[in-house]
C-alpha cells in the first residue's frame, strides 16, 4: 500500500504536531502496513498460484476419473466371465437332472404300460370266466 509521505506529513503539521512527529508517524505507519496489507500485485500472484492450483486439481479429477472409469470397466468384464461360468454350470446340472428326470419318465411309463396290460389281462380272463358262467348256468342250468 503507497502512502503519499509528503501530503501525510502536510496534514499532520497543519493539525499541530511537529515535523519530526509527524514523520515519524509516516515512516510508523508505512513499516505497520507494509508486511500486513497486501498490494494489488500481492493479489495478482495469489490469484495466479490459485489458478494453478485449480489446473492441476482438474487435471488430477481426470486422471482419477479415468482409472476409476478404467476399473469399473475391468469389474464388470470379470463379473461377466464369472457369470458365464455360473451359467455354464448350471445349464450342466440341469441337462444331468433332465436326462435323470426324463430316464425316471421312461421307467414310470414301462410300469404304467405294464400295469394297463396285465389289467386288460385280468378283465379279459375276468370277462371269460363271467361269460363262461353264463353260458353254463344257461344251458346247463
Amino acid at each position: 500500500m503507497a502512502i503519499d509521505r509528503l501530503a501525510y506529513i502536510d496534514r499532520l503539521k497543519t493539525a499541530g504536531i511537529s515535523e519530526d512527529h509527524a514523520r515519524a508517524h509516516v515512516d510508523a505507519l508505512r513499516d505497520a502496513l507494509h508486511d500486513t496489507v497486501a498490494t494489488k500485485n500481492d493479489v495478482a500472484a495469489v490469484r495466479q498460484d490459485f489458478a494453478a492450483v485449480k489446473h492441476d486439481l482438474e487435471a488430477a479429477i481426470a486422471t482419477l476419473d479415468h482409472k476409476i472409469d478404467e476399473r469399473f470397466s475391468t469389474l464388470d468384464r470379470k463379473i461377466d466371465e464369472r457369470f458365464g461360468v455360473l451359467n455354464h454350470k448350471i445349464d450342466d446340472r440341469f441337462g444331468v437332472l433332465d436326462h435323470k428326470i426324463d430316464a425316471v419318465n421312461g421307467r414310470l411309463d414301462s410300469r404304467i404300460d405294464v400295469a394297463v396290460r396285465d389289467l386288460k389281462i385280468w378283465t379279459g380272463s375276468g370277462l371269460v370266466i363271467l361269460f363262461t358262467l353264463l353260458v353254463g348256468v344257461r344251458f346247463f342250468g
